[in-house]
């Protein structure tokens, strides 16, 4: 069997869905060989980024991709207005939409996607769709397409129950469907501990996304309240805005980097607001690196967390709230014994989520 896995995404890239993408694909290709094959626009890279996505991502050897050419009117919105950058993306999505018709109707094989926008585009082509699920439709206009086009999928994978749950209460129709959450590499995060004099509490990601916070002000704010001064806070992914003491911003940097500042850090933290998406629908690709580098782990006490971790893994916190996240990271601090213990349950823990199984899962669902 054939299969293609078709995204419109440029790679690389500094964002969690390019490393879920390329991850993903290096395990399709471990599993099935040259039957397996990438398909991405090929966008120009912005300055400062390579061309290589085996160097990028530090891959142990080149995976299949197949570029498709497409005029990207993208490039444009550094011309015009702002309120042109939805239009322009809008209008690069239906390009690469024709596109990848173009390219499904002259082969054979099975597309697997996480566009849900290029699903009408593969199934026009005749194809066997598989759609990974990763945001669940909020407008009325995507709730009706999610209802009328779902049941014609061949399958669908999604991150949570909670998924499942909501697709089922919105009456969306479908064939199969598999609860698949994401998984790591817990080879490329083994590299000596790196000693500090103080303890580290660390925030690996960007504190913000799609316009809208993601914890990054009650984590800053736990902080500067901790009775302790025997830690700092770290936050990689992004740059310093306002200067605060104790805490280092490592702006945004190679995935290939990120071995060493996950095992710098002594307490991960997961600051996620109690919204939606963060509640029901996430599986976010740091907790899994969390686990496979063995850190104890604060985290907003949500549904989609707890899915995975439990007492023995972490410290849940109310979400938004700066004292009870404060609290948590005064418990991890003052407690050794908790880190140590944590610690190892999260290395044995992470051992059920890598790359390898979660791909053979997928692939012993779509060959049922």
């Amino acid at each position: 069997m054939k299969l293609f896995y078709i995204t419109n995404a440029r790679l690389p890239n500094d964002k969690g869905h390019g490393i879920q993408i390329v991850k993903m694909a290096e395990a399709f290709h471990k599993k099935i060989g040259s039957s397996f094959q990438l398909v991405v626009p090929d966008k120009a890279q912005p300055k400062g980024f390579s061309n290589s996505i085996k160097d990028f991502y530090s891959l142990k050897e080149e995976i299949p991709i197949n570029k498709l050419n497409i005029a990207d009117p993208m490039f444009l919105s550094r011309f015009l207005p702002e309120v042109f950058e939805r239009p322009l993306f809008d209008l690069q999505i239906l390009f690469f939409g024709i596109i990848s018709f173009v390219f499904a109707i002259s082969r054979d094989g099975t597309f697997y996607t996480r566009d849900f926008y290029l699903v009408p585009f593969l199934l026009f082509a005749g194809k066997k769709v598989y759609y990974e699920a990763h945001y669940f439709p909020t407008t009325k206009a995507a709730i009706f397409f999610h209802r009328l086009l779902i049941p014609k999928l061949t399958g669908v994978i999604v991150l949570t129950k909670s998924f499942k749950t909501n697709y089922d209460n919105f009456g969306f129709k479908y064939r199969r469907l598999l609860v698949s959450p994401d998984a790591t590499d817990p080879e490329f995060f083994k590299i000596k501990k790196i000693k500090h004099p103080k303890l580290i509490i660390g925030y690996i990601g960007r504190l913000s996304g799609l316009g809208e916070d993601k914890g990054g002000n009650i984590l800053i704010n736990a902080f500067r309240s901790l009775k302790s001064k025997k830690c700092e806070l770290l936050v990689v992914g992004e740059k310093e805005k306002d200067r605060v003491p104790g805490v280092a911003f490592a702006g945004t940097l190679p995935y290939k980097k990120m071995p060493y500042y996950f095992n710098l850090i002594d307490i991960a933290v997961i600051p996620f607001p109690d919204r939606p998406h963060f509640r029901y629908f996430m599986s976010p690709l740091k907790l899994f690196d969390y686990l496979a580098c063995g850190k104890p782990i604060i985290t907003s006490d949500l549904p989609s967390i707890r899915e995975i971790l439990t007492e023995d893994n972490a410290v849940f916190f109310k979400p938004g709230d700066i004292t009870s996240l404060a609290y948590a990271m005064e418990k991890l601090l003052l407690n050794k014994d908790i880190r140590l213990r944590m610690s190892k349950n999260n290395i044995e823990l992470g051992k059920k989520y890598i790359w390898d199984k979660r791909v053979g899962l997928i692939y012993d669902f779509i060959c049922q």
